[in-house]
């Protein structure tokens, strides 16, 4: 569906880019739920062949987009959170047509910003307390199911046309199943090293929340450190000297 989503709208705003898609484990035919939704998108895919990742040097790719977890293609990797219709009914196929089709389009933007100026791209991460009963339970770290593997604050990227306060909002509640609400900024940060996929800029927020953190998204498991009990070694990114800023901020000193 990807792939044919992709190449139709190549076609639309005459781009001269190529797409193929294939699996690690291909199936041996196009599931015909796929072929019946992608029908009522005009896209005929019945005579698609899938194909095996094998038959395709990656390296010779500007982009990958990966929807297998733990699973590395490399720098230029992509990773789409997204479900595998298999088994399911014709709504879940809808669904997932409908959200491999946004992500296309927003990888086409980025696609195109990127072949015209080079910037960093825009993240979020979020301090989390919890507390229990009014009383300080921790801060939330979450293990990674994707790399660069270790812990990290919960966060990820801002969506076209969304704040970076609903953005973060969003992420703490897709990753570690909480509504929190934000009571501080802490800082922003940009080290173009940062990150070792992609330059980003991450603006960072302290949050709360009255509730336990549970695992969901590209968190693998959830934690509850207290300021002066984290595993800085274990950290990912720049989240060690983030923590550090928000440790410093707690005690009343400047971080800028």
């Amino acid at each position: 569906m990807a792939e044919a989503i992709f190449k139709e709208k190549i076609k639309e705003k005459n781009l001269d880019i190529e797409v193929q898609s294939a699996g690690i484990s291909p199936v041996l035919f196009v599931h015909p739920l796929a072929i019946e939704v992608m029908k009522e998108k005009g896209i005929d895919i019945s005579k698609n062949r899938v194909k095996s990742i094998d038959e395709f040097d990656l390296s010779k790719f500007d982009y990958v987009v990966n929807m297998v977890e733990d699973v590395n293609f490399g720098k230029n990797m992509i990773y789409w959170n997204i479900e595998d219709p298999a088994g399911k009914d014709i709504e879940f196929f809808r669904k997932i047509r409908n959200e491999i089709e946004k992500r296309v389009d927003y990888l086409i933007s980025r696609i195109i910003i990127e072949g015209k100026i080079k910037t960093p791209f825009l993240t979020v991460d979020g301090i989390v307390e919890v507390y229990e009963k009014k009383k300080f339970k921790g801060i939330v770290l979450i293990e990674r199911k994707n790399p660069p593997y270790g812990l990290a604050i919960p966060g990820g990227f801002v969506e076209y046309g969304e704040t970076p306060e609903n953005a973060v909002l969003r992420e703490i509640q897709e990753e570690v199943g909480l509504k929190a609400e934000i009571k501080n900024f802490l800082n922003f940060y940009g080290n173009p090293e940062r990150d070792p996929r992609i330059h980003t800029v991450s603006l960072v927020f302290i949050l709360k929340a009255d509730e336990l953190p549970r695992a969901g998204s590209d968190a693998k498991r959830t934690f509850i450190f207290k300021p002066d009990e984290i595993p800085f070694e274990k950290l990912v990114f720049d989240h060690s000297k983030i923590l550090r800023d928000y440790i410093l901020f707690k005690k009343g000193k400047k971080v800028f």
